[in-house]
Formats: C-alpha cells, sequence, structure tokens
C-alpha cells in the first residue's frame, strides 16, 4: 500500500496528500496458491489477500486477512474507523451498523447457497432486501 500511495503522491499523478484518506480502503490482490481440495490438487487463483482501511495520510489499519492455509478469510470491523464514522453520521450505535452489515453478509451467501448468480436475478433481489429494510424502519442504503 506505502507503494501505491507514493505512486499517486509523485509525479505524473501528483495526488495531494490530504486527499489520500479519500479512497477509505484498499484491497490487495495477488496471484496465490490456493491449498488442493479433496478432489483436486493446489492450484492457482486470485485472491484479495488484505483490505486496508486508509485512515490517514501513511497511517493505514488491515480490516481483513486471506489465511492461505484454508483459503479463508479474517474479517474483523469492530475497530473500524469507517464503520464508526458511518454509525455517528447516521447516529446510531457502532454495533448496530455492525450487526447490519453481518445481515447483509448473510443475505449475499444465502444468494450464493441457493445457486443465484446472474446479476439481473441479484440485483431483484438486492431491490427486495432494501424494500423490506426501508418498510421495516432498518438501516438504509
Amino acid at each position: 500500500l506505502e507503494y501505491t500511495v507514493k505512486r499517486l503522491t509523485s509525479h505524473p499523478m501528483n495526488v495531494a496528500k490530504p486527499y489520500i484518506p479519500l479512497v477509505n480502503v484498499a484491497p490487495l490482490v495477488e496471484r496465490v496458491r490456493i491449498p488442493p481440495s479433496k478432489n483436486a490438487e493446489s492450484t492457482f487463483a486470485r485472491r484479495i489477500k488484505t483490505v486496508t482501511e486508509i485512515v490517514d495520510y501513511e497511517k493505514y489499519k488491515i480490516i481483513s486477512e486471506w489465511n492461505p492455509v484454508d483459503d479463508t478469510f479474517t474479517i474483523d470491523l469492530n475497530n473500524s474507523v469507517h464503520i464508526k464514522k458511518i454509525a455517528s453520521r447516521r447516529g446510531l450505535e457502532t454495533a448496530r451498523v455492525l450487526d447490519e452489515l453481518q445481515n447483509r453478509s448473510n443475505f449475499l451467501k444465502d444468494l450464493m447457497n441457493k445457486g443465484i448468480h446472474k446479476n439481473v436475478e441479484i440485483a431483484k433481489h438486492i431491490t427486495n432486501y432494501y424494500g423490506q429494510l426501508n418498510h421495516q424502519g432498518g438501516l438504509r442504503k
């Protein structure tokens, strides 16, 4: 991430340092070897290795990491600066925002488990989800 920020703030891009925190988060994507499955040998794939919050210029916080041993992700949003900002702007407790994020994660996993992969179908389900939230007085988009 440091290299990326250095590249953004130097010639020819010359992004001013105060604008760097406006990026909010940065994923690091790499081609990696993933562990073998029961039916196949190990193979290569692209994975997001880390998701890093950009708190300020040269101040970063990793909020998610990929575990290469079992091809899973560890996510810790409990101390996320940006989640706290979102909660504050909406006048909510951070826990409520985290609960809603977990609900949305469960919703997307449910779509995947049901085999819903076409973007048109996904869009319909997301529209219905937000409609139910708005009707029930939940968090808004």
